[in-house]
């Protein structure tokens, strides 16, 4: 037997899965070997490649590391998007130990120290300077949120986000990564 019809019906099988998802316009896709993979939107997958980009220096490898370990948690056929909020929060962490070395973890507290560095960059535009503001109190909410899906419940079933939420943290939590590495280099933050 040369396997023919079974590789036929596979590939039948693949077709009818990928139009079956076209159709209902649903949130995965089929690779070559015939895997289902939850998909988020282009916008998503643009934030995370940036992201990524970013975070190709070599100073950067561990929150790189948990960045892409937060794109595959939620990228699982049943996306995990506590893990993926986990490890996004741990890459922002990460990058952010690095820039303040002294800072024991990454708190709304400590989040201040970003303060004087936004300030700097936009002293001579009062406009960016409020706008940079915001964005600083929004990133200190974003931590808090997080910290929803990084602490257990001590319940014995496993506490997962609505998938839509996952996904806001995460893309805001890629967002946050990337204005953290354009604020990290030594004549922005030199060290205490």
């Amino acid at each position: 037997m040369d396997g023919t019809p079974v590789l036929a019906r596979l590939i039948s099988g693949i077709r009818v899965r990928l139009r079956v998802f076209e159709q209902e316009n649903v949130s995965y896709r089929v690779d070559r070997q015939g895997g289902v993979h939850f998909v988020q939107d282009e916008e998503f997958t643009r934030n995370a490649q940036a992201t990524i980009a970013g975070l190709g220096k070599e100073r950067y490898a561990n929150s790189l590391d948990r960045f892409e370990s937060a794109m595959k948690a939620i990228s699982k056929p049943v996306p995990d998007g506590k893990t993926g909020i986990r490890n996004v929060f741990e890459a922002a962490e990460g990058l952010f130990r690095l820039m303040f070395v002294k800072a024991p973890r990454l708190t709304v507290d400590q989040a201040a120290q970003l303060e004087p560095l936004l300030r700097k960059r936009y002293s001579a535009d009062a406009t960016a300077s409020g706008a940079a503001s915001k964005m600083l109190a929004s990133f200190k909410d974003w931590i808090e949120a997080c910290h929803f899906y990084r602490h257990e419940p001590g319940k014995p079933e496993i506490h997962q986000p609505p998938i839509e939420l996952a996904i806001h943290l995460i893309s805001v939590g890629a967002a946050f990564i990337r204005l953290l590495i354009e604020l990290d280099g030594p004549e922005e933050n030199p060290p205490a």
